[in-house]
């Protein structure tokens, strides 16, 4: 199983450039330690959410000068808000700038994603999205310019280059339950991106989903990556772990619970409602991992087991859990004594998807 971060950027600070800052400090600690991956989130800025990153591969290019050996891909890029063909030149870009380490995620975002200030309209940001990846998907692999006529784009003589370094693209991954989509990640290698709110019987779901459209399509065998997210902080002990989270973290529910009461629809116990979650009910639910090594590595296990197995584990960033300090060490500890822990973690069964 592979290990990684991802950058969620909601300190909801109005000193944007140094909250940026410290994500970008968060993901050189994760690439010192060794850790696989950073997956950075896109999300449109507000005023009560100031620090919110509208244009991650611009911090991936940073990112690219002072790391050495993480992969860094946004997650998602809401394809339907951009030309396809100016995305596929970006993630060109990138994955030369990051020698081969750029990633790819996409997704359809959300009805509040920001479609109005660019005169889209939400009920035609799916199809959008699927010929969007279907005209990057040609952006990379066609040698000579061509045309496309579309629904959505229209382009004559379309030319992508440089070409990326990883040919003949960099690995796609895709956030969507959405079966169409899931079997056009089976048929053409996309990893699947799962939500950190997604419980574990939901990303079961999308994994059975996926293993039943590999079956129908009859693919030779390929690593299809499922990646899961969660909360995670480590300390010497679960007293001090929890005594170092519980301010900070109710106070982030609060914040969530104002904006985003979404997130918390499906964590509520029986008879309650999202306006009596706490942080000691997410924590037992199992939302966040916060303790010692051992009963962070207990709950990693179980949540393993209990979705069926994932490729990919990512712990959460760009949040004021405690000071930049403790989250690094809280970083270091899950390197050293929890990682070890997992060794013999790996996804259950490995998705049949094109090679």
């Amino acid at each position: 199983m592979r290990f990684g971060v991802f950058c969620n950027q909601q300190r909801a600070r109005a000193d944007v450039a140094r909250s940026w800052q410290e994500d970008i400090e968060e993901i050189v600690v994760a690439d010192r330690l060794g850790l696989d991956e950073a997956w950075i989130s896109e999300h449109t800025g507000s005023t009560w959410l100031p620090d919110a990153l509208p244009a991650p591969d611009h911090m991936i290019c940073a990112l690219s000068r002072i790391t050495q050996s993480i992969r860094l891909g946004p997650a998602i890029r809401r394809l339907a808000l951009y030309h396809p063909v100016q995305v596929a030149v970006e993630t060109a870009v990138c994955d030369q700038l990051t020698n081969g380490r750029y990633m790819f995620g996409f997704g359809r975002g959300g009805p509040v994603s920001g479609w109005g200030q660019r005169g889209t309209e939400w009920e035609q940001t799916h199809e959008m999205m699927v010929e969007g990846i279907d005209l990057m998907m040609r952006c990379f692999v066609e040698t000579q310019p061509f045309d496309h006529t579309g629904k959505h784009y229209r382009g004559k003589a379309i030319s992508v280059y440089p070409k990326p370094v990883q040919l003949p693209h960099p690995p796609i991954y895709v956030a969507t339950g959405n079966p169409i989509l899931l079997r056009m990640a089976v048929e053409r290698g996309f990893g699947l991106l799962t939500s950190q709110f997604a419980r574990s019987v939901e990303i079961r779901r999308l994994s059975d989903l996926l293993h039943t459209a590999s079956a129908e399509s009859g693919r030779g065998p390929h690593g299809c990556g499922l990646t899961a997210v969660r909360g995670v902080y480590v300390a010497d002990t679960d007293e001090k772990a929890v005594r170092d989270m519980e301010r900070d973290w109710q106070r982030h529910i609060d914040f969530n619970r104002r904006h985003f009461p979404v997130n918390y629809k499906d964590w509520c116990a029986p008879g309650s409602t999202v306006a009596d979650v706490t942080f000691a009910s997410l924590l037992d639910a199992g939302l966040m991992f916060i303790g010692s090594p051992a009963t962070v590595a207990a709950r990693i296990r179980a949540f393993h087991a209990e979705a069926g197995g994932f490729d990919t584990f990512l712990m959460v960033t760009g949040r004021d859990w405690g000071t930049l300090e403790q989250r690094a060490a809280s970083m270091h500890l899950f390197k050293s004594a929890v990682m070890p822990q997992l060794a013999d973690l790996n996804a259950t069964e490995p998705l049949r998807v094109a090679s």
